[in-house]
């Protein structure tokens, strides 16, 4: 493991890039960028899953699927069939403020909600 910025070339790992910490990591079938605590992984892990972004402690925040589905802010799967290019969004914090030109989708409860740039909140779900 170099304890300085370096470049370090291996059979198994691919190529990777130091600085304080493993930055940049390329492998056969994966590419790993880490900086502050953020992971970002894309890889044909062959588990269905090609790109997941962790937190801090290697938490998963958010991930995409070979099926186009995305997930944020949690991992559970569908009981009976899985979307094809959908987005699952899971419980949250709700925001609070205004967002200059912009809109938030947030779940609280299982139910789906919309904030304006003038944070005006309204549940869209019964």
């Amino acid at each position: 493991m170099a304890t300085q910025s370096s470049v370090e070339q291996n059979r198994d790992a691919g190529l990777s890039l130091y600085g304080a910490s493993p930055i940049i990591q390329i492998g056969a079938n994966y590419i790993n960028v880490t900086a502050s605590g953020i992971n970002i992984r894309i890889a044909d892990s062959g588990d269905g899953n090609v790109l997941r972004i962790l937190g801090s402690g290697g938490v998963e925040r958010a991930r995409v699927t070979t099926a186009g589905q995305m997930k944020i802010a949690g991992t559970a799967v569908r009981a009976t069939t899985e979307a094809i290019g959908g987005l699952d969004l899971f419980n949250g914090t709700a925001p609070v403020g205004t967002l200059a030109n912009g809109v938030t989708l947030y779940a609280v409860a299982g139910k789906l909600w919309a904030m304006d740039a003038a944070g005006t909140a309204t549940q869209l779900t019964p």
